[in-house]
């Protein structure tokens, strides 16, 4: 049952506010919501999202605030929040930023870091986001995870883990993709749009819901193959993708002390 009803402020107007507020949209514990946006426009939002760009203009009885905006902007939007709302809940949502950035004292901050990539393309299932939470007193962060995020995958952190598993989905999602990017140009132009290389990653993910990735490592690195590795190198025209294909090799190599 819950407990609170919450009136909430989503501060930012980005992707991952976006998705913070088709969230709450119609959640039962919510009892009304704003957008906090410097800008006028709605840029994503529903019509009938109650867009404010002051402070000013916010519900007096805001009791959660959400903070979505960039990392270098996240302390000191809290120190204007706590100045005006100084009973409230503050959460940020950023993988590195520290908990102690927060002027709030503990009963009255926290951080929910869904590791996700919010990108605009579809809709999020969060059902499938797992979701770690630092802060608050225990009482209180039972009573946040009971009302609001029931039945979601939680973890609890602490600001260096964070950071750690922050850097881990960047290089998961954020360098996967880039590599993806690079091995679509080195394609012959007729096989680029084909995504021909989707069964590889298919069958890779289907391995890695019963395998860990060490496991599942095969190719030219794994088998010291040097007269394959040469060739592939010899297809680059810059010194920076012969150096990355190198590196790359290396790491594989380590990572199996060859």
């Amino acid at each position: 049952m819950v407990q609170t009803q919450y009136n909430i402020v989503i501060a930012g107007s980005g992707k991952l506010a976006k998705a913070w507020f088709a969230f709450f949209r119609h959640h039962n514990a919510v009892a009304h919501i704003e957008v906090l946006s410097r800008s006028f426009k709605l840029n994503g939002f529903p019509k009938d999202a109650h867009l404010k760009y002051s402070l000013q203009h916010i519900n007096s009885k805001s009791n959660l605030f959400i903070i979505a905006v960039s990392d270098r902007a996240v302390s000191k939007l809290a120190k204007t929040i706590y100045a005006r709302f100084p009973k409230a809940l503050v959460c940020h949502c950023s993988g590195t930023v520290l908990l102690s950035d927060l002027p709030q004292p503990l009963s009255h901050k926290m951080v929910v870091y869904p590791m996700y990539s919010f990108n605009g393309q579809s809709q999020t299932d969060w059902s499938q986001v797992p979701l770690f939470i630092e802060g608050l007193t225990t009482k209180n962060k039972k009573t946040i995870v009971q009302d609001l995020f029931a039945n979601l995958h939680i973890y609890t952190c602490n600001s260096n883990e964070r950071i750690r598993l922050h850097c881990a989905a960047v290089i998961t999602h954020n360098f996967s993709n880039a590599l993806l990017v690079w091995a679509n140009s080195i394609l012959p132009p007729k096989y680029q749009k084909h995504k021909v290389w989707y069964p590889l990653l298919h069958q890779w993910f289907t391995d890695l819901n019963s395998h860990l990735p060490k496991t599942l490592q095969t190719g030219p690195a794994l088998r010291n193959d040097k007269t394959t590795i040469q060739k592939h190198i010899q297809l680059f025209s810059t010194q920076n993708s012969k150096v990355l294909y190198r590196k790359l090799t290396q790491l594989i190599q380590t990572q199996h002390e060859l």
